[in-house]
């Protein structure tokens, strides 16, 4: 039996944002794709996002891919997981994740679903996916560190807190892109 490793990362990004992004990631990878958060996808219900989301979820269905969610993407991802009947078997990688409440400044959110989702993950729901991997910004207003941290101890995510903030640089270098090839190869990545 031979190891396989990641060799294709698909993304679910935040809100104004594009895979195209993302594409520093191909010094990690052999493919990149996913969904663009653009004013049509914007325009979409939240079920019609998280829809789109499952429908990317089950075409990339393997081991051999890694499904990344960043900012608002990340909470569709795990809305979509939580409504599969069966559990996701690759590794799933929240960057900057949106876990239901968050904002910058005097101006805060909720996201669709929050209560239903917290509700749910404390009473025990399991975790939807093999392999979870959170990378959280320690500065990071509109997706707290905390609710990370409270994440963490209802799932066995591993948790990677970095001294960063929100802003999409900070997410699509090729630094991160080799940091995440070393997290979908399950060594250890470390903040330099």
């Amino acid at each position: 039996m031979s190891l396989s490793f990641p060799t294709r990362a698909l993304f679910v990004p935040g809100r104004g944002e594009a895979v195209a992004d993302f594409l520093a990631w191909r010094a990690a990878f052999d493919e990149v794709g996913g969904i663009d958060f653009d004013d049509r996808f914007a325009r979409l219900g939240f079920g019609a996002q998280v829809a789109q989301a499952a429908d990317l979820i089950a075409r990339a269905h393997s081991y051999n891919t890694l499904l990344v969610g960043r900012s608002f993407g990340a909470w569709l991802v795990l809305h979509a997981l939580l409504g599969r009947t069966d559990r996701f078997d690759g590794t799933v990688l929240l960057l900057a994740p949106v876990l239901g409440y968050g904002g910058s400044g005097n101006v805060g959110f909720i996201g669709p679903r929050a209560r239903i989702f917290w509700k749910s993950v404390e009473a025990g729901r399991p975790m939807p996916a093999s392999r979870v991997v959170l990378v959280a910004g320690l500065v990071d207003a509109q997706c707290p560190i905390e609710l990370a941290r409270r994440l963490a101890r209802w799932w066995p995510i591993e948790l990677h807190e970095w001294r960063v903030g929100h802003v999409l640089d900070a997410w699509t270098s090729a630094d991160l892109a080799r940091k995440v090839e070393a997290v979908a190869r399950q060594n250890p990545i470390c903040e330099q």
